[in-house]
């Protein structure tokens, strides 16, 4: 689902400075609530500890930050982990949200992420995060499957290993994007036919029957699978959310070129806020889009 990895030969990253003088920005500093430090895998950033602290330093009314990992390297994934919950424990006002990623059980998650022995690296680290999470009562852990043609018919697999553990367990569909993790370029090896789609329906209704999902969000993804039609808004398109790339690219959408709005290593964040001159036809690519990041 994820072609994010080929960037690393043909980006060059914001450094520490640039990240500073990025969120010293009075507009971002004052209205920054929620971050998603994402990747591909975060914690391959040697100062991720020290971006959170930047993060902490300069915005004042943050609330949260999430954390998602693929939980292969258990003793970088919990080490990093355990630095930023070091610096966020005298504050113990910010949520630390990490979510690990769950593509299938045993065989088949090796099939998906193409990783020998994936999987009881990924368990491990599981165990390591919610031995975390028992002693800092302000970090959340959950886990995250991205469906696919590979894993659509082992879903209920997937859901009894995350009960067995006590972890809650959200599904997205795996969405088509050109920017962020570029999945544009992946799309053969996830994307779903009509039947495919059929069972994951099925699915889908018996998360709902059992009380498993939200009524709201499993409307959205059967109209979603059946019809392609997105019946939820998005906080990229109400202007309540933003997608920086690590050269320093912001985009007012997680997934299209097309909406993208400068480079803060260029210019600073608020003079870049206003380049929003999108038209209501820009925004129709959203009724078709399956990516669930940040639904209303």
């Amino acid at each position: 689902m994820c072609h994010i990895w080929e960037k690393q030969n043909s980006v060059i990253e914001m450094d520490l400075q640039q990240i500073e003088r990025l969120f010293q920005d009075p507009l971002l500093r004052n209205s920054l609530e929620i971050i998603n430090l994402t990747g591909g895998e975060p914690t391959l950033r040697p100062d991720l500890q020290e971006i959170v602290k930047i993060i902490l330093k300069n915005c004042s009314n943050l609330k949260r930050i999430d954390i998602p990992t693929n939980g292969i390297n258990t003793d970088l994934v919990i080490d990093k982990i355990e630095q930023i919950l070091a610096i966020l424990f005298p504050t113990r006002k910010i949520e630390l949200s990490v979510t690990v990623s769950i593509d299938g059980i045993n065989g088949i998650y090796e099939r998906v992420r193409n990783v020998p022995q994936g999987f009881n690296k990924v368990k491990q680290t599981i165990i390591g995060l919610k031995e975390l999470a028992n002693l800092y009562p302000y970090m959340s852990l959950g886990l995250n499957t991205v469906i696919t043609k590979e894993n659509y018919n082992y879903l209920i697999e997937i859901l009894n290993f995350a009960q067995s553990i006590g972890l809650g367990l959200n599904f997205t569909l795996g969405a088509i994007s050109e920017i962020g993790v570029e999945s544009i370029k992946m799309r053969e090896l996830f994307k779903l036919d009509e039947d495919k789609k059929e069972e994951v329906v099925k699915f889908i209704e018996i998360l709902q029957n059992k009380n498993l999902i939200s009524h709201r969000y499993a409307i959205f993804m059967r109209e979603l699978l059946n019809n392609g039609r997105r019946i939820l808004g998005c906080n990229f398109r109400q202007k309540r959310a933003v997608l920086l790339e690590p050269e320093g690219n912001l985009y007012l959408c997680g997934n299209f070129k097309k909406f993208f709005l400068g480079n803060v290593t260029q210019d600073n964040f608020a003079k870049i806020w206003q380049n929003d001159k999108f038209t209501k036809k820009d925004w129709l690519v959203c009724e078709n889009c399956e990516s669930n990041c940040y639904w209303e």
